[in-house]
């Protein structure tokens, strides 16, 4: 499996270089609630939610970029910047394609949160 993200305005693609452990897919529907007198209340079904896509991962340092588990190898900080480029830009955000490869996942996205940590001194 391979994470790729692709800035659609660009056509720049990221691969990220380490698998998280676990990615969240959220998928759901949406309804109209009423309360009806002697009845209480009643949902009726108005559509769907946007659907989400979250993980955590490591972007591994220069020490650690030869490791057996690490795929395509970039600097923490060209990650870091690459992914910040797809927030909004004069108030519209940057359509971007997120692709996991042996899943059904490939689809249009736009980038909602990214929370960078930067922790250990391990590389």
């Amino acid at each position: 499996m391979d994470i790729y993200l692709t800035n659609l305005k660009t056509n720049d693609r990221l691969q990220f270089p380490m698998l998280p452990t676990e990615i969240s897919v959220k998928k759901g529907n949406q309804f109209a609630s009423y309360t009806i007198l002697q009845k209480g209340e009643v949902k009726i079904p108005s559509g769907t939610q946007l659907d989400s896509f979250s993980w955590s991962g490591i972007l591994p340092g220069k020490k650690r970029r030869n490791d057996p588990y690490i795929r395509a190898w970039q600097s923490p900080k060209a990650i870091y910047n690459w992914i910040t480029n797809l927030k909004a830009k004069g108030g519209k955000p940057v359509k971007a394609r997120l692709l996991i490869t042996e899943t059904p996942i490939n689809c249009d996205v736009y980038l909602s949160v990214f929370q960078a940590t930067p922790t250990g001194g391990y590389g």
